[in-house]
């Protein structure tokens, strides 16, 4: 394995397992493919309370960061994502999507949940902050592949209004995070990790995909009547 001498490395390997794990994953395919209402309608709540609770890491991840030069990142990363549980709910609102509390925490949604915890978790023991941003720019990579193909599922499965959370504009606003502009990219890449807590970041980074497959194959499940394309 390489050495993680500096963030540009993190996000190499970050990418490297983001193209290896999730970019072929079943439910991606089944993002790009065939379209159902009743298969949207059951995918959005399972997102639900990862939604919310993503709000939460942000702040967490935020409030923990003390490193000078970090904490400006990871509070841009809060900072661009703030308001977007409303975004999610607006959309809920929109498609008469209805959940409650009970239905949130009962065990249909028992995996997202799982997950939002685990990430939590990892937040709440991590050592250093590099492993904590390593953490969210991981969200980060595997979000925005997930941005880039619901809004197509969506028009093709009928939805005819404009969505926030799920549609272009959600895309747009990851895009825009200040900490992916191009100046602030060269910036990132160049900063150094410290060589004890390389190991740490590596496997901050395997444990957040680890987890995030547990919660692709929990949103896979939601699209299982939705065929991927053929191949070819």
């Amino acid at each position: 394995m390489t050495a993680l001498s500096t963030l540009g490395a993190v996000e190499a390997l970050i990418a490297k397992r983001r193209d290896e794990l999730i970019i072929g994953h079943d439910f991606m395919r089944r993002l790009e493919g065939e379209a159902k209402l009743s298969s949207l309608r059951r995918l959005l709540p399972r997102l639900a309370f990862f939604t919310f609770a993503f709000q939460d890491m942000l702040k967490l991840a935020r409030e923990s960061c003390s490193d000078p030069v970090l904490a400006p990142i990871v509070a841009s990363l809060e900072e661009g994502d703030r308001g977007h549980d409303r975004w999610f709910v607006e959309d809920l609102e929109g498609l008469s999507i209805e959940l409650s509390a009970h239905s949130l925490f009962g065990a249909e949604y028992e995996t997202g949940r799982r997950v939002a915890y685990g990430l939590i978790s990892l937040l709440q023991s991590a050592s250093s902050d590099h492993e904590r941003l390593a953490l969210l720019l991981s969200l980060e990579a595997a979000a925005r592949e997930f941005f880039i193909r619901v809004p197509g599922f969506a028009q093709r499965a009928g939805v005819e209004r404009e969505l926030r959370y799920f549609g272009s504009t959600h895309l747009a606003a990851e895009e825009a995070h200040e900490v992916f502009t191009a100046d602030a990219q060269k910036t990132l890449d160049a900063l150094p990790v410290p060589e004890h807590s390389r190991r740490a970041v590596s496997e901050t980074v395997e444990k957040t995909f680890a987890l995030l497959l547990r919660l692709a194959a929990h949103l896979a499940d939601a699209l299982s009547d939705c065929r991927p394309p053929v191949p070819g």
